[in-house]
C-alpha cells in the first residue's frame, strides 16, 4: 500500500493511495518413462517421454482512490490445470570406467490457461468506465534446458560429479501472467480495447546453472548410496525486487534390489524454493 500527496495546481494537496497484491503458485507433475541402450562398450543413448501436467493459482489485485473521488479496483484470477506431452534426450560416453561425460536436452512445453478478470470504477473520471469483466486465455511456457556433465569414480565407493545446464529463461517472459489486471482485462476483451499499447517488463534472461555433487555407496548384498550435493541458479527476472536467483543445497539416498529395481529419493532446499523427488528404474 503507498499513500502519496502531490501539489496540485491550485496549491492545494492532491492526495491518492494505491494498493496492491499478487500471487502465483505454480506446481507441476511428471509422469514418464524412460529407455537407454548402448551403443558398444563407450556410448549409450537414453530418451524418455511423459506428460506434463501444470496447476496455476493465481491472483493479482490493484486499488487506487484519490482525493478527488476516483477509484478503482482491478483483480484478475484463475486456478486451472492444462497438460502436455514432453520429450528429452541424452548420450553419455565412458572412455576409460572412471571418466564419464554426457550430455542431455529438455523439451519445455507451453500451456495455455484460461483466467477471469474485472475492474469496479468510480468518481467524476474513472467512473465513466463503469464495471467490466472478460475472460481470457494466456500461454506459459516451460523452458527449453541443455546440460553438459563430467563425473569421474576414484574407487568403488565414490563417485564425484559436476555438471553446467543452460536454462532458455527467455521463452518464460512472454507471459501475460506478468502483466497488471487492467492489462489483461484489456488483453481479454480486444473489441472494447482496440489498439492497446502494451508495454512488458523486461524480458527474462538465459542462465548457465552450476552443479556440484558427490556419491558415497555402501557396497553389500543391497547397495545403498547417500548423496549430497550444491548447485547456483544466477537471478534470471532482471527485477531486483523479485528474487528468482539462489544458491540450492541437495541431499538424496538410493536403493538397488536384486540388481534390477533402483528406487531414489532426494530433497532440494533453498531460501526460495523447496522440492522433493522420487523416482525409480527396473532394468531388462
Amino acid at each position: 500500500s503507498t499513500f502519496r500527496a502531490l501539489l496540485a495546481q491550485d496549491g492545494g494537496l492532491y492526495r491518492y493511495n494505491t494498493e496492491s497484491f499478487n500471487s502465483l503458485k505454480l506446481k507441476a507433475n511428471d509422469v514418464a518413462l524412460a529407455a537407454a541402450v548402448k551403443l558398444g562398450s563407450r556410448l549409450a543413448v537414453g530418451v524418455s517421454g511423459g506428460v506434463r501436467r501444470v496447476s496455476l493459482n493465481l491472483y493479482g489485485s490493484e486499488i487506487y482512490s484519490d482525493s478527488d473521488g476516483d477509484g478503482y479496483a482491478d483483480w484478475v484470477g484463475t486456478e486451472t490445470t492444462d497438460q502436455k506431452v514432453q520429450v528429452n534426450a541424452g548420450i553419455l560416453v565412458n572412455p576409460n570406467g572412471k571418466l564419464s561425460a554426457g550430455l542431455v536436452f529438455k523439451k519445455g512445453s507451453e500451456f495455455e490457461f484460461g483466467y477471469s478478470a474485472a475492474s469496479e470504477n468510480s468518481g467524476p473520471t474513472y467512473g465513466a468506465f463503469g464495471n467490466l469483466y472478460a475472460e481470457g486465455m494466456a500461454k506459459l511456457t516451460i523452458p527449453d534446458s541443455f546440460g553438459l556433465g563430467l563425473s569421474y569414480r576414484p574407487g568403488s565407493q565414490w563417485l564425484l560429479s559436476a555438471d553446467a545446464v543452460h536454462v532458455k529463461y527467455s521463452q518464460l517472459g512472454g507471459t501475460n501472467f506478468r502483466l497488471s489486471p487492467f492489462v489483461q482485462l484489456a488483453l481479454a476483451d480486444p473489441r472494447r480495447f482496440p489498439g492497446v499499447t502494451i508495454t512488458r517488463p523486461d524480458n527474462f534472461e538465459n542462465v548457465t546453472q552450476l552443479h556440484l555433487g558427490a556419491e558415497y555407496t555402501l557396497v553389500r548384498k543391497t547397495p545403498i548410496s547417500f548423496r549430497a550435493g550444491f548447485y547456483n541458479e544466477p537471478d534470471y527476472d532482471g527485477d531486483a525486487d523479485t528474487e528468482s536467483g539462489a544458491n540450492y543445497v541437495t541431499f538424496g539416498t538410493g536403493v538397488v534390489l536384486q540388481n534390477r529395481l533402483q528406487i531414489d529419493a532426494a530433497v532440494s532446499l533453498s531460501s526460495i524454493q523447496k522440492e522433493g523427488l522420487l523416482s525409480a528404474v527396473l532394468r531388462f
